[in-house]
């Protein structure tokens, strides 16, 4: 595994899995946050999103945590792994409304600078509630192509799930 994609609902824990994942293998890690968000909530363009998704799709090893739904099919084309983190609703909501909590004051250490967490935002939260609905099936189905043409796909239902399967990657680092 050189080039890995974390995929899930929001609040599934995409990015502390991918930092431990990252540690685990000696993997880079890039949270995709951090290449869309400019300071203040700022969405980059599509085109300079796009070249800095680009730049990062180029080299030789990663791990890519981020949904940006748009772009898997693109992401997917230089993997050689997806991890769909496939958590409930409930579990993905009590974890976005516990780090609003947490990250209350400042950032998250997965997101662009000077973007807090947002008390509210009424857009997000319907995401998440429809997002098994809505978006779901749709990575199902990038994943069964990524399947189909070669590529390794590990669902993972939760946090035990995803302790243990890191846990037997030991002896996977990246050499260099």
């Amino acid at each position: 595994m050189r080039r890995i994609v974390v995929i899930g609902i929001p609040g599934a824990g995409k990015s502390t899995f991918a930092r431990k994942l990252g540690d685990q293998l000696d993997l880079p890690v890039h949270h995709l946050d951090r290449y869309f968000w400019n300071p203040g909530w700022k969405a980059s363009s599509r085109e300079v999103f796009n070249e800095r998704l680009q730049e990062l799709l180029k080299t030789d090893h990663w791990i890519l945590d981020g949904n940006y739904r748009r772009t898997i099919p693109l992401r997917l084309e230089y993997a050689d792994t997806a991890v769909l983190l496939d958590v409930p609703r409930r579990t993905a909501m009590r974890r976005v409304f516990k780090r609003i909590v947490t990250y209350r004051d400042g950032g998250r250490p997965d997101m662009a600078e000077n973007c807090p967490e947002r008390w509210f935002d009424r857009d997000f939260i319907s995401y998440i509630w429809r997002y098994h609905r809505d978006v779901h099936p749709e990575v199902l189905e990038y994943l069964a192509e990524f399947e189909a043409t070669g590529g390794s796909v590990v669902r993972l239902n939760g946090d035990r799930a995803a302790e243990r399967w890191i846990a037997t990657l030991s002896g996977n680092r990246i050499a260099g």
